[in-house]
């Protein structure tokens, strides 16, 4: 690639982008005639336990079908938006801030049809202070004094001497903090366990875990027999378990994977890749890719066919930002990338925290998006981005916009538990790191 990285990651979405005084007038969401087709949202400040309120004042930009915008509206007082989607309407860009003052945070839907985007959340750390937390550390002396040549994980990652852990009550309780246990000799199946802090009643600052947590028949692991078709001696293995609180025994394997059926229903079984690809002076270029599936059943073969689109997806990526730098709209089109996709995602990632991301269909025309001056400044103060461009999906069958109707209808659920539609995942994706 012979341009810089930087400018082409830069370019992609600003590249002979106009900016705008602000479009229309900023208007607050007002009544429509119902035979006029709409779009709604509903947007929620966010905390780390089930603390929420109302966004008030978030963006949400119409756009025309070349780019340009063509009215904006904030939401209300109680963070609801109704936008008529009518006329020349045909994208749709939410623009906020990270807390207040924040890095601005932009997010485009390309094709947008009429109907409910459903609850959209943003975290605000200051909201936190309303939360009842606790930041744990943990004495593993037992642990190591009796399980040799092991070691423990905390949730998804290898625990470190000194580690902490906080926690916050939701609805009332502290959520089950996962520990495995994987031996460095792979003939010794691991254990996992899970540590309720509801049961200590003095709620202590410092826990100490007890080896016999790894001994109990919840924690027993079974094997699964997977065969990973790739190409690539370097698949990717990972297992964890959808609960209540999260993904929990999140974890790689060299070898056959295992989970822990005792202790948790839903089990899932991954296989990837993260391959570099290519660089320049300027930057370097990488590729990964991700199947994953339920595990039904422990007895039998799961079949995990591994994605391999490096060298299409690096050419479909590098006519796309090529074209960028040189055209203001561009025909693309992913849908040859492989089955069970629903959506790209084009994602810039600013060194001064601004992020845009841009989903559309899996073909179409990617237009000159316009952007409020104030917004498009954050995105001209700093020449250094990451860009990563995805084509992703659920082996759904639905197209784009199917699929926003879908996950907007499940995320107004409010289910415990990760909604089963989301079980069967594909995705390619090229990222492009500048120096």
């Amino acid at each position: 690639m012979k341009k810089k990285l930087s400018a082409l990651a830069f370019g992609i979405l600003l590249a002979g982008c106009g900016g705008s005084g602000g479009g229309k007038e900023e208007k607050p969401p007002q009544g429509v005639n119902p035979t006029t087709p709409v779009v709604t949202a509903e947007v929620k400040f966010t905390s780390s336990c089930e603390v929420e309120e109302p966004a008030e004042g978030i963006r949400f930009i119409a756009h025309g079908a070349d780019g340009s915008i063509i009215d904006e509206i904030k939401t209300d007082s109680e963070g609801k938006v109704s936008i008529p989607w009518d006329g020349d309407k045909k994208h749709l860009t939410i623009a906020f801030e990270e807390d207040d003052g924040g890095a601005t945070q932009v997010t485009t839907r390309l094709e947008l049809s009429e109907g409910d985007l459903g609850v959209q959340r943003i975290y605000r750390s200051n909201l936190d202070e309303q939360c009842e937390c606790k930041t744990l550390s943990f004495d593993i002396s037992d642990i190591e004094n009796q399980l040799f040549n092991t070691d423990l994980y905390l949730e998804n990652r290898k625990y470190q001497d000194g580690d902490t852990r906080t926690i916050c009550k939701t609805n009332g309780r502290y959520p089950l903090i996962s520990f495995s246990a994987v031996s460095q000799d792979s003939s010794i199946p691991p254990r996992s366990n899970t540590l309720d802090y509801n049961n200590y009643p003095d709620e202590p600052t410092r826990v100490r875990l007890d080896s016999s947590m790894f001994f109990a028949d919840i924690s027993r692991s079974s094997m699964l027999d997977v065969n990973y078709i790739s190409s690539s001696l370097d698949v990717r293995k990972r297992t964890f378990a959808e609960t209540r609180d999260g993904r929990k025994a999140w974890l790689k394997w060299d070898e056959q994977p295992y989970i822990f059926p005792n202790l948790y229903e839903n089990n899932f079984v991954t296989g990837g890749l993260f391959e570099y690809v290519e660089s320049s002076d300027n930057g370097d270029i990488y590729y990964s890719s991700q199947r994953r599936k339920r595990v039904g059943s422990t007895a039998g073969t799961i079949t995990i066919e591994v994605p391999e689109n490096q060298s299409l997806m690096l050419e479909k990526t590098v006519e796309l930002l090529v074209a960028l730098t040189e055209d203001s709209q561009i025909t693309y089109d992913f849908t040859d990338i492989g089955a069970g996709r629903s959506l790209v995602s084009l994602n810039l990632s600013l060194s001064n925290g601004a992020s845009w991301q841009v989903r559309s269909p899996l073909s179409g025309v990617l237009p000159d998006l316009e952007l409020p001056e104030d917004v498009k400044s954050a995105f001209e103060a700093t020449d250094s981005a990451d860009f990563y461009l995805t084509v992703f999906g659920y082996h759904s069958g639905l197209n784009a916009n199917e699929f926003r109707r879908k996950t907007a209808e499940i995320n107004r659920m409010n289910l415990e538990v990760r909604s089963s539609f989301y079980d069967n995942y594909e995705e390619d994706t090229i990222y492009v790191f500048p120096n």
